[in-house]
């Protein structure tokens, strides 16, 4: 599908707390209704950020509805919102009301070009410590079909200085996880998933990433865990983007063959 047109469109939401939720639409313009890919950046990451662009245009030439958009703490970066306002937009329960709000958004048809939409089938993508995120919506929203992880899900990084030495971003995180450990437990999202997870993982990551998903597959050894040798967290990308890696293209034909798989046909 590689000739298709791609039809682009933006969305904007304010949020209760005056920040704004951006994203855009990607889609064939053929009048056929395709499966949703809801794409999620990581903590450090943005929509925009390297190979996001990319891989949503490649997701959308692949027959998907593709549905890219920064976590709202973006927006408060951007517009060099109030420390306080910031930090809470940091915390991992904001970053799952934004995508439950996506999510809300897509049942409303009130994102663009609804009518491209199957809302039978869909799908998250998440990076990093978005895969947590991913795994939480994925185990409490029924509409959710399947879920997949590029190099993260488990728990994330938490400051290990003395209180008194963290920042405000620092402190809502921490006390945001501690407060909702249980639910944050990505072995415990994991036993309650009950639809398909991909884990993709570069075996050049962080080492405590590699522990997490070695875990998780102990765990749930029938979903699938697919190694990408020598691929960093990013897969050898950069940012600005500087083109593809045999890593990168390498994670998004086993999304899309495990996307096919387990949410491209059309539930009956």
């Amino acid at each position: 599908m590689s000739n298709s047109v791609i039809l682009s469109e933006k969305f904007k939401v304010t949020l209760a707390n005056g920040l704004d939720l951006n994203g855009y639409i990607h889609t064939t313009a053929d009048a056929q209704a395709k499966p949703v890919l809801i794409l999620s950046h990581g903590f450090r990451g943005a929509k925009d950020w390297g190979f996001w662009p990319h891989v949503t245009s490649r997701f959308a030439e692949r027959g998907f509805y593709t549905v890219s958009f920064d976590f709202s703490r973006i927006d408060a970066k951007q517009r060099n919102a109030d420390e306080r306002l910031l930090a809470a937009a940091s915390t991992l329960s904001s970053e799952i009301a934004d995508l439950e709000l996506v999510l809300s958004l897509l049942a409303s048809g009130q994102l663009p070009l609804p009518e491209h939409a199957d809302l039978s089938r869909i799908s998250l993508l998440g990076h990093s410590r978005a895969g947590l995120s991913n795994l939480v919506v994925a185990s409490e929203r029924p509409e959710v079909r399947a879920v997949a992880v590029w190099n993260g899900g488990g728990r994330p990084p938490l400051p290990a200085k003395a209180r008194e030495e963290l920042t405000l971003q620092e402190q809502a995180i921490l006390d945001d996880f501690q407060a909702h450990e249980e639910r944050y437990h990505a072995p415990s999202r994991l036993a309650k998933l009950h639809v398909p997870a991909l884990f993709v993982q570069g075996t050049a990551d962080a080492q405590r990433l590699l522990d997490a998903v070695n875990a998780l597959k102990q765990l749930a050894p029938d979903q699938t865990f697919i190694e990408v040798p020598d691929a960093d967290h990013t897969f050898g990308t950069v940012h600005p983007f500087q083109g593809t890696t045999v890593y990168l293209e390498e994670a998004f034909e086993a999304t899309v063959a495990f996307l096919r798989r387990n949410n491209g046909e059309k539930r009956l």
